[in-house]
């Protein structure tokens, strides 16, 4: 039975927030370690509210556990029930305020209920208690933001490459002007995930940004220029006029934001594409990026390319075919 119950003496689930379920050190009559494991299991499978049904049982039997009260607490966090959490946790409090990990889950509850002052303030006292814990210190950190920087380092310390608390601190830095900074910070972030799209797309807001405008030029491009919105109009005037005949383009993207524009392109040339950055307005004078591949003569010729990039499956949405040089 006690090896059962450690294996659930530190158990926790990052999202944004920190939750723990424990177990160890706890003894019990056969009953009531059987109520109280199986409230360990349905947690551990998900079935919160399976869950709070055990530790409640369990609770009736052993009414001074705040082991139980912890778990039972943890369990309502995880069906949303946030006061029936709170209260179960400050239950803990009153018996036993020692026990690890109390004050950081009535942190998360009240961040939860969008009560950050008061969340604060209880992972503040979980870090005075256990300075060690670095999810104590991500949590404060996420809504703190005078204070993030010195808590995402000490995140970053205590487990380097937490690539939560790597992007947050990039993200800040961002803000802040110092781009630099951040750039490192997201550089770093992919060589531990080459995938991560956050840290992709901040580097290439950064490139459009920073010194680096010209070799970002230079991709999107790929020798041509990019079409802006006086020769889109000459070109659709033209083709009106029956002065060209129509051609079409494969569009990857749509978007308000440039620098994913800049990304597909990135993607594009990876698999042999060469492709431009058309720069639109709509009718309610929104900006729009368009990357896309042009000059097909014919639709069937730009649909079955289309088809192979939609195969592909690397791009946000499905790509489709559009007359060149208009939406």
């Amino acid at each position: 039975m006690e090896q059962k119950m450690n294996k659930f003496n530190r158990f926790f689930i990052i999202i944004s927030l920190i939750f723990i379920i424990s177990g160890g050190g706890v003894c019990f009559a056969d009953v009531g370690e059987y109520l109280f494991n199986n409230g360990v299991e349905e947690f551990q499978q998900g079935n919160f509210d399976k869950s709070v049904y055990w530790f409640s049982r369990f609770i009736k039997q052993e009414s001074s556990s705040a082991k139980a009260y912890k778990n039972r607490g943890v369990a309502y966090m995880w069906l949303k029930d946030y006061d029936k959490a709170i209260k179960d946790l400050n239950t803990v409090i009153s018996i036993d305020s020692e026990v690890e990990g109390v004050y950081k889950n009535l942190g998360a509850a009240w961040h939860y209920k969008g009560n950050y002052k008061k969340a604060i303030s209880y992972y503040d006292v979980e870090i005075l208690k256990n300075s060690n814990d670095y999810s104590t210190y991500f949590n404060r950190a996420v809504k703190q933001y005078k204070k993030a920087l010195a808590d995402f380092s000490k995140v970053i310390a205590l487990k380097p490459g937490e690539i939560e608390a790597l992007s947050y601190q990039g993200n800040i830095y961002f803000k802040l002007g110092e781009i630099r900074k951040a750039e490192l910070i997201f550089e770093r972030v992919l060589e531990v995930d080459p995938q991560n799209k956050n840290a992709e797309i901040k580097l290439a807001e950064i490139k459009l940004k920073g010194k680096s405008n010209k070799s970002v030029n230079k991709l999107e491009n790929n020798g041509k220029k990019t079409i802006k919105e006086k020769s889109i109009k000459k070109q659709i005037a033209e083709k009106q006029a029956g002065n060209v005949n129509t051609t079409f383009s494969v569009q990857v993207s749509a978007s308000h934001n440039r620098a994913y524009a800049v990304l597909d392109m990135k993607k594009l040339k990876q698999i042999g594409h060469k492709g431009i950055i058309l720069e639109l307005k709509d009718k309610k004078k929104r900006t729009w990026y368009l990357a896309r591949i042009t000059g097909f003569k014919s639709k069937k010729e730009a649909q079955k390319i289309c088809q192979t990039l939609n195969n592909k499956k690397i791009f946000e949405s499905n790509p489709i075919v559009r007359p060149s040089g208009d939406f």
